[in-house]
């Protein structure tokens, strides 16, 4: 009996720390589907790690900046050589939201995604710094099949939707652009998209019926 009043004395404290700090990542029992939520200052982005096996993915970043990934990780790498390690992936459906992110840091990581099986793609409540840069001649387009954008700032205004689309193959279906800063696209800039059978515009208060024509 003693023996086992101490062994939970020694638990107590553990109990305790669990109940008052959560761990940012949850992953679920069948490993399907993963959600982080990072709210610290400055949190352990490492965490993310245990969403690999996972076929759905969400990040939230608490609003934060994430230009100070740029200082650690190459943008501009050659993504070819993680290629093997990225189709072993089993992420499908993957969000990612509540953050500022610099345009580079989004272009290295769509050319790392598209050697992923990843089909569907939600960025949401973000905000694009800096100019996205051309699409590399070697590089191979994002084959995704739906593709959701809400509240999504871009500093390049316009010409964003024109930017973004070279990054993805032509075999877009599903398109959803909801609470957009810049509604009005230039359509001289933006190419067809052949395969889209979904075009959601609809929560887009600045857009008018001149902007849907």
């Amino acid at each position: 009996m003693e023996r086992a009043s101490c062994l939970l004395l020694l638990l107590l404290p553990l109990v305790h720390v669990s109940a008052t700090t959560p761990e940012p990542c949850e992953l679920d029992d069948e490993d399907f589907r993963c959600v982080c939520n990072f709210s610290e200052p400055q949190p352990d982005w490492s965490e993310a790690f245990q969403c690999v096996s996972a076929v759905e993915v969400e990040i939230h970043a608490g609003g934060l900046n994430l230009e100070p990934f740029l200082k650690r990780v190459d943008a501009d790498a050659d993504p070819r050589q993680y290629a093997d390690t990225v189709k072993a992936l089993r992420v499908r459906r993957l969000t990612v939201g509540a953050a500022q992110v610099p345009a580079q840091l989004l272009v290295g990581a769509l050319r790392v995604l598209a050697y992923s099986r990843l089909k569907e793609l939600t960025l949401e409540d973000l905000k694009i710094t800096g100019t996205m840069p051309p699409l590399p001649l070697e590089a191979t387009g994002l084959a995704l099949s739906s593709l959701r954008l809400r509240n999504v700032s871009w500093a390049t205004g316009r010409s964003w939707l024109a930017e973004l689309q070279q990054w993805l193959k032509p075999g877009l279906k599903v398109l959803s652009i909801a609470q957009a800063h810049s509604p009005a696209f230039s359509c001289e800039q933006v190419r067809a998209f052949p395969a889209l059978t979904s075009l959601d515009l609809s929560d887009n208060p600045g857009l008018g019926e001149r902007g849907l024509m």
